[in-house]
């Protein structure tokens, strides 16, 4: 077994009073990229776990206060990491992820071999060939219990213990890349400096496991004029409208009749300016957005990554930095920024606080209205909305050189893929299972295909 995929030790001790189990011939699985991925592929792992009183899962993640290989923070809640019993393999499994950009679940499959030496130090590479990770092993010492252990996962009662924490980051090769989109999707910009080109995945093995919807989401403060003069939350943007807005034709809302202030009162801004809360090139959900929404313009490039300063025009690393642009952070210093518009996987637009989701050509991603599954996703499974594509998991070619590693990496993906997973998971509300819609597309652009049969469902 090779060193950089196994972890050999015998560990005792308690850590929050959960016993360590032999670490004898552990497996650890590493995975990464696609930020809005991260509450999909970060809840699969339960579904492999055993869980039983007495060796329950343990759920490890970061608190914001790791470094990545840029010198850069690393947003808490991107770094995670599963220690757990899984049947038919020795020992206790680590399952890792960590989230950064879509382009990271292509481009760091094919820089760099599963064994490739990410601990050089000093390598000039380390960038372009490796991921922050938290360690297999988080220590005891730098890991609080996030609320009370064990903690249960409402849809099938599946107990878990978990951690925020701080210990240091280490970087890491991949052996699952996760990516929103195709390789062939990527071409965007922004800010002007970072530019990532169409990736080619020719020598990846690339599975579509689930359909993800994005959500175009506003600040609070934005609205539209009632007849009686009082302003009322926006619900809805045409494409068109979008398109105005992200490429920077439009700077104040005013100029599509909308206006901002105290929403349910005539009281109006004199001014009101679009902030722009966007995200960086490299990102799956810009890419798709590209692809699928801005037909006839692109996002303007002119955005500043830093988060904390002024402006109208702002790029973030993540899904978490477009709801810090949005709500605010006054832990890391970010304006909240009420008359902001942005984009998220539609799991995530619901966190936020100061913002919130709108239609897109007059359809939801996820109408929180519908009394049954069917219904809320109706607009998805209809072909009526157009944000969305098909969320991937990459592999090498084989996935690993050792058969123990390719097994897990194989009962990953099969049971990322399984409708019965997506139904389970926190995301299930909001994703779907490819079977579940009445189009399909084979390409992230379209064109939408309508399936064979009658879909009453859509009437």
């Amino acid at each position: 077994m090779k060193a950089s995929q196994f972890t050999i030790a015998l560990i005792a001790g308690v850590v929050a009073g959960t016993a360590w189990v032999s670490l004898a011939d552990a497996v650890t699985f590493r995975a990464g990229g696609s930020s809005a991925g991260t509450l999909f592929a970060t809840q699969v792992p339960l579904n492999l776990c055993t869980s039983v009183p007495g060796n329950l899962p343990s759920h490890y993640v970061n608190d914001g206060s790791q470094i990545n290989a840029t010198g850069g923070t690393v947003t808490n809640g991107k770094l995670h990491v599963w220690r757990c019993s899984v049947p038919g393999f020795a020992g206790t499994t680590v399952f890792k992820y960590s989230a950064t950009g879509s382009s990271d679940g292509v481009i760091k499959l094919n820089n760099a071999s599963e064994n490739f030496n990410c601990s050089t130090a000093g390598n000039p590479t380390l960038n372009n060939n490796c991921m922050t990770m938290l360690p297999d092993l988080p220590s005891s010492s730098n890991c609080t219990p996030t609320g009370s252990n064990p903690q249960t996962r409402p849809s099938d009662g599946k107990q878990f213990n978990e951690f925020s924490c701080s210990d240091t980051g280490v970087f890491e090769t991949l052996n699952v890349g996760t990516a929103d989109v195709a390789g062939s999707s990527f071409g965007q910009q922004g800010p002007i400096t970072t530019t990532v080109n169409p990736l080619d995945q020719s020598a990846l093995i690339s599975t579509q496991v689930a359909i993800v919807p994005f959500d175009i989401v506003v600040g609070n403060d934005v609205g539209r004029v009632d007849a009686g003069g009082f302003l009322q939350p926006l619900d809805n943007l045409t494409r068109t409208e979008v398109e105005g807005l992200l490429s920077g034709n439009v700077s104040d809302w005013r100029q599509l009749g909308l206006a901002t202030g105290t929403v349910g009162t005539q009281t109006l801004d004199t001014t009101s300016p679009v902030v722009l809360c966007m995200r960086k090139a490299g990102s799956g959900t810009k890419a798709a957005l590209d692809q699928t929404v801005l037909k006839d313009a692109k996002e303007s490039p002119l955005c500043s990554t830093n988060l904390t300063g002024s402006g109208t025009k702002f790029c973030g690393q993540s899904t978490q930095d477009v709801r810090d642009c949005i709500d605010g952070n006054s832990g890391q210093g970010i304006s909240a920024h009420p008359t902001g518009i942005g984009y998220m996987d539609a799991d995530a637009s619901e966190l936020l606080t100061g913002g919130h989701r709108v239609k897109l050509n007059g359809a939801w991603s996820h109408d929180a209205a519908g009394a049954t599954e069917a219904e809320r996703k109706k607009d998805l499974r209809c072909g009526r909305y157009l944000y969305w594509v098909g969320e991937r998991f990459n592999t090498r070619n084989p996935s690993s050189a050792d058969p123990t590693l390719a097994s897990l990496i194989g009962q990953y993906i099969t049971n990322a893929a399984s409708p019965a997973t997506i139904s389970l998971l926190p995301a299930g509300d909001f994703w779907d299972a490819p079977e579940s819609l009445f189009v399909s597309k084979a390409n992230d652009p379209g064109p939408v295909l309508w399936k064979a049969g009658p879909h009453t469902a859509c009437n």
